[in-house]
């Protein structure tokens, strides 16, 4: 189909206001070319087909409600949510899928066929999870399309962002309470030596 699919790969775009701003999609699906581009500018190029995102804990609402609108607001077809982790951080025996498509306008969420599959039909693919095996497919010839590995490789490089960020979070946390130590210790040195300074003064007097 000529297509390529990007992980991590920085869009640009502009918001309301006018004002550059960027986003950083698990996945992103765009026609193939010979160089991969660092950033994907919706200035310069079309919004791309479809652009996909792997839930993690902390991103679960926002992947699953907030980004809908926004990603189908610039432009894009569809938007996938891969869900694999649950809350708990869990990975699921079974990946859960969601898509949105904008028909007439409207973001409209596609409904599962009877085997449990998404079909595409702006994409002219149907995405299908068979517990943790995902499979992208020609809607016409049945051919398998992506490899399983690349949005694996995706997973595994967000999940680590998940944990790294919980990592960040802890350590700012210990320094938030570090320095409230030390400032009350700091405290409590400064009305000692008033108190002390007070009585040195009245022995003097």
């Amino acid at each position: 189909r000529g297509w390529m699919l990007l992980a991590d790969t920085f869009m640009l775009y502009r918001d309301a206001q006018g004002i550059n701003r960027r986003v950083a999609p698990d996945l992103l699906l765009m026609p193939s070319r010979s160089d991969a581009p660092s950033a994907y500018d919706l200035a310069v190029e079309p919004p791309p087909r479809c652009v996909m995102e792997i839930t993690s804990p902390r991103s679960h609402v926002k992947d699953l409600e907030d980004l809908v609108p926004f990603y189908l607001g610039l432009g894009i077809s569809t938007y996938l949510v891969i869900d694999a982790v649950t809350p708990q951080n869990k990975l699921r025996k079974q990946i859960q899928l969601h898509a949105w498509q904008v028909v007439n306008g409207q973001p409209v969420k596609v409904v599962p066929d009877a085997a449990g599959r998404l079909v595409l039909p702006t994409l002219g693919l149907t995405v299908h999870a068979l517990g943790r095996r995902l499979t992208f497919v020609d809607s016409v010839t049945g051919e398998v399309l992506m490899d399983v590995e690349q949005w694996q490789k995706a997973f595994q490089a967000q999940r680590q962002r998940a944990q790294e960020e919980a990592q960040r979070a802890e350590a700012a946390t210990r320094r938030a309470e570090a320095e409230a130590q030390r400032a009350n210790a700091e405290a409590q040195r400064a009305t000692l030596a008033e108190q002390t300074n007070a009585v040195l003064q009245q022995e003097k007097d």
